[in-house]
């Protein structure tokens, strides 16, 4: 009788890999990403950040998390990112980041590997960046996930300034929250706006990293 529900179950569950296996190519022929969209809570961007996802360019990123890429069936280890049409690679040690790092326009490092640890100087204001975006999608978005509020390009600087717009537009924004889970990660906001305004030599985006640094030290010190 255990025998057969077993069967059963597994026989479900064959069913149903086999049913998102379809799903996933067919929505990959028309371009969509394959996960339903979800609300509240349960969307990646309100978990904890568990991978960082870099890229050799600095002027690249991937302003998606780990969980919201499109899986590849056939190896764990690799997703897809629609916004950029790159697969990516989850590496977590020095071997497969040097196998890797050639291969592919983008990695992604479990924070709790010893290869994120050994390569935290080096990508340092990478890293940074990458937590910094996203923490601010989960502000932003507030209690509810709005794809029409997110980011939609792989250029650092169109990321910067749309996030960086909308953390002086939008009148809702937790900007304790902010401080706090950046903090959390080891992220100096204040250190990291001022690289960006050097980094950058765009007075707009200037304009912006000041205006937010200066909004972001008001409500530091009145916490």
């Amino acid at each position: 009788m255990i025998t057969n529900i077993k069967s059963f179950l597994d026989s479900l569950d064959e069913e149903e890999k086999i049913k998102e296996k379809k799903l996933f190519k067919k929505n990959k022929a028309r371009g969509f990403g394959t996960k339903m969209p979800k609300s509240f809570f349960n969307y990646p961007i309100y978990q904890p950040i568990n991978e960082i996802i870099l890229s050799e360019n600095p002027f690249h990123i991937i302003p998606r998390r780990w969980g919201e890429l499109d899986r590849n069936f056939e190896n764990i280890l690799i997703r897809n990112c629609l916004i950029s049409n790159q697969d990516i690679v989850k590496v977590s040690n020095l071997y497969n980041y040097k196998n890797s790092i050639n291969k592919y326009s983008y990695i992604a490092i479990p924070l709790s590997s010893t290869l994120y640890n050994n390569l935290y100087k080096k990508y340092k204001f990478q890293i940074d960046i990458y937590i910094f975006i996203q923490i601010a999608r989960m502000v932003i978005q507030g209690n509810g996930y709005d794809v029409s509020k997110d980011f939609h390009s792989c250029s650092l600087k169109k990321v910067l300034n749309l996030l960086l717009s909308n953390l002086l537009e939008y009148s809702y924004i937790n900007y304790n929250k902010l401080l706090t889970e950046c903090s959390k990660l080891s992220v100096d906001i204040f250190e990291l706006l001022m690289e960006i305004h050097h980094f950058y030599k765009d007075d707009r985006l200037s304009k912006k990293t000041i205006m937010v640094k200066y909004l972001l030290e008001k409500c530091h010190v009145n916490k």
